[in-house]
């Protein structure tokens, strides 16, 4: 990590700081608010109200008042009084009705209907828990999980595996790069961009979705390729024109956990594969990728968090491998239920990997607490962070001075 990406990186961080600055929302409380915008996901029923959010706010408006023509995709439009808590804007709604509706509405109301088939077929096929789990680890989908799984899932550290990120996308592209040495750069890069989009169809082509689907696309580019530098410049200069577009995701965590999980693969994973002494049955590469991931999130985590799992690591290795396989085999499962003869045995090797991933989980976060309270405020935040780079730099000047003497008394 040379002083060239360190000066970028700084660069960007001080024109990002100005865009968030001058774009950050300042209204006062129990002001009157009328907005217009594309309804996104879904609005959740909880107590006698829809609560859903558009842009910078969080809305919640009486059933009765709700418009129930709205569908996902389509534009509407809310009125009422604003209330600012936890530096976040709460709109207590006295109506939501429909506008119109539009091009990029319509495509996310096709994408929705699409990832609805998508979990409809993995619940006809799998019986609880391992349906809610596979909804997870394939679509994001994590409302049907059971809470008690949803806090061993925590208790181990393995929560990241039902949310579709960086590092989901990143375990699913690495399983296609043999389409390159099968097919060649010039059929094989299409064919691995082709199954990306289907998946991210699949999914419901949520924004977190497509986020997470180019980091782990350059994740997966540097970490197959070797080009650390250039995935490393695409990954700041894409999480640079993303903030410029959207200055919210400044204060996103789900983006900050993705470009902290890309940003550990493509700087460690080489390091710490290169220093494991063992390779049992492929594990290494796993092990390898959760270090990695794990260096750059556990701040975040414990930032607004104040939990991180002590067996993580651990629990992760002994899981993780499950999570690429289950991946490929759901996606199978998906286009392949109508098969008679194909589906049943394809479904029972699902089940089993679930099975095995689900008892691993169930034995190490319900035996004890794993969570270590450790709450930081943004200055260890920041000192980690600096600390880090700074060990890296090191650590490749160190390792280019190495290289250098050894040329020269060859010489």
């Amino acid at each position: 990590m040379g002083y060239k990406i360190l000066l970028f990186f700084i660069l960007l961080l001080i024109f990002v700081f100005i865009r968030y600055k001058t774009s950050k929302l300042n209204l006062p409380s129990n002001s009157t608010i009328e907005l217009k915008a594309i309804l996104w996901s879904k609005p959740q029923k909880i107590y006698g109200e829809y609560r859903f959010s558009v842009e910078d706010f969080y809305v919640r408006v009486p059933i009765s008042n709700f418009d129930h023509n709205i569908q996902i995709g389509n534009t509407i439009k809310v009125k009422g009084a604003v209330e600012r808590k936890y530096n976040k804007y709460f709109v207590s709604a006295s109506g939501v009705s429909l506008v119109k509706d539009t091009f990029i509405g319509a495509v996310r109301r096709y994408l929705y209907s699409v990832n609805q088939s998508a979990c409809a077929v993995i619940r006809k096929n799998f019986p609880e828990p391992h349906a809610s789990l596979l909804l997870g680890i394939l679509l994001g989908v994590k409302s049907d999980l059971p809470p008690e799984f949803n806090d061993r899932l925590v208790n181990t550290g393995t929560i990241h595996v039902v949310v579709v990120s960086g590092y989901n996308i990143s375990v699913l592209l690495t399983t296609l790069i043999p389409l390159f040495y099968i097919f060649g750069k010039r059929l094989g890069l299409p064919l691995v961009l082709l199954s990306l989009l289907i998946y991210v169809v699949l999914v419901g082509g949520d924004p977190p979705v497509i986020r997470a689907a180019i980091m782990g696309l350059i994740a997966m580019l540097g970490v197959s390729k070797g080009r650390q530098k250039e995935s490393l410049y695409l990954l700041l200069l894409v999480a640079f024109i993303m903030i410029m577009f959207n200055p919210r995701y400044v204060t996103n965590i789900s983006f900050m956990l993705s470009f902290a999980a890309t940003l550990g693969l493509i700087l460690f994973n080489s390091r710490i594969s290169g220093v494991i002494p063992f390779d049992m049955f492929g594990l290494k590469e796993d092990l390898s990728a959760t270090i990695s991931a794990q260096i750059m999130v556990a701040p975040i985590l414990m930032y607004y968090f104040g939990k991180i799992s002590i067996i993580s690591v651990f629990v992760n290795f002994l899981s993780l491998w499950v999570i690429e396989y289950a991946t490929i085999l759901g996606i199978a499962v998906l286009f392949l239920s109508p098969i008679p003869l194909l589906s049943p045995l394809i479904n029972f090797i699902e089940f089993v990997l679930l099975n095995y991933f689900i008892f691993t989980i169930n034995l190490f976060g319900s035996a004890f607490n794993n969570l270590l309270e450790v709450k930081l405020n943004g200055i260890f935040v920041i000192a980690y962070y600096i600390i880090t780079f700074s060990v890296l730099f090191l650590w490749d000047s160190l390792k280019i001075w190495s290289n250098q003497r050894h040329l020269d008394t060859k010489k």
